[in-house]
């Protein structure tokens, strides 16, 4: 065995301990509701993966009870870092419900966003999703609206 190789195992066994450690010591992902009312209450929010990685996609699963129907409207996702707006992104409410295109109706449903972090973002971020939602009752309600606070690796 050259000392070469003895070496680079060495450094790959650093590299795998400082990752596990990086894991195992992130801050909790955390959460909550905008003040005001919202048509969508959230039981359990998670990002997955967690921590999330620089460069990647990361998706926020927002599940809960919808109290009306769903026929269009308007999300945005806005991440910032040290209070400085690092990314947005937009898109039609009709796609942010899994498994529920519109015209989606009143139930037990799941929330999905899908978003790549930047790759030269590292530590804590965080993030504002606020959806709108119109249907025959309804124009520009708010459906939901949450902050959220998580590690990039």
């Amino acid at each position: 065995v050259s000392t070469q190789s003895t070496g680079e195992a060495n450094m790959r066994a650093i590299l795998i301990l400082l990752a596990i450690i990086s894991v195992t010591t992130a801050a909790p992902f955390q959460w909550q509701l905008c003040p005001g009312s919202n048509h969508f209450q959230p039981s359990d929010v998670t990002l997955v993966p967690y921590p999330a990685i620089a460069g990647r996609y990361a998706t926020i699963h927002i599940t809960g009870t919808l109290d009306d129907a769903i026929n269009g409207g308007a999300w945005t996702n806005i991440l910032y870092q040290n209070d400085v707006a690092i990314q947005t992104t937009r898109g039609n409410t009709c796609t942010l419900v899994a498994n529920c295109p519109c015209s989606c109706a009143a139930g037990h449903r799941t929330i999905e966003n899908s978003f790549i972090i930047p790759s030269t973002v590292s530590g804590t971020v965080t993030g504002r999703l606020e959806a709108n939602f119109d249907n025959i009752h309804i124009s520009g309600g708010r459906l939901i609206c949450i902050t959220y606070t998580f590690q990039v690796l």
